[in-house]
């Protein structure tokens, strides 16, 4: 279902890498989910269709940290769950909204699958460095490495195989464009730095 959106544009810099943030006023009480394809088609070129699977979903409230560093994230490594925007849209959708979207040559899953018979002790402990939970299937046959903790029960699940990444680099680098989502305008000027919205719809 496609709304018409009120919008707003701007470019905020977060360390030295300038990140294209739009904010879309929503009417109360509708379907976020319900925006994808509006904000896509007013993205247009700005959201290139790679990046679709790498957006994740917050409440507004984590601006800030990402301001400073480029991910909502804390440590900005830690692993984390993403989809298309349809997905992303599930989340902080009760309040303000925040969309981040990741380029999805700067993530990496947040897991590592592999061949117990054939697994050297040597690739083992070099997937250990950045993948340090390990989880054995019921059979012993598969290994499988996450940066998820042991007792989530996400570990090792579809879900993570599906949805579960991390930032390796500079998450700034990674950042690529900034969705602010709300039913009152007025909350994107409180919340971004001045004179960050530089233009309206055209």
């Amino acid at each position: 279902m496609n709304q018409e959106l009120d919008y707003q544009k701007g470019v905020v810099s977060i360390q030295g890498k300038e990140i294209p943030v739009w904010c879309f006023v929503a009417s109360p009480g509708f379907n976020r989910v319900d925006l994808s394809d509006s904000i896509e088609d007013v993205l247009g070129g700005h959201f290139i269709r790679s990046l679709i699977h790498s957006c994740r979903g917050v409440t507004l409230d984590r601006l800030p940290v990402i301001l400073e560093t480029g991910c909502d994230l804390e440590p900005s490594n830690a692993p984390f769950f993403a989809g298309p925007l349809e997905k992303a849209l599930e989340y902080g959708h009760d309040g303000d909204q925040l969309i981040q979207v990741f380029d999805s040559r700067s993530v990496q899953p947040s897991f590592r699958e592999r061949c117990a018979a054939t697994l050297t002790d040597e690739e083992r402990a070099e997937i250990e460095k950045d993948y340090p939970t390990v989880i054995h299937s019921d059979d012993g046959s598969m290994i499988w490495f996450t940066r998820l903790a042991y007792e989530d029960n996400r570990a090792a699940s579809g879900y993570e195989r599906e949805y579960g990444y991390w930032i390796p680099g500079n998450p700034a680098e990674a950042l690529s464009v900034i969705i602010l989502i709300s039913s009152d305008p007025k909350r994107f000027a409180e919340c971004l730095p001045p004179d960050t919205l530089t233009s309206d719809k055209d």
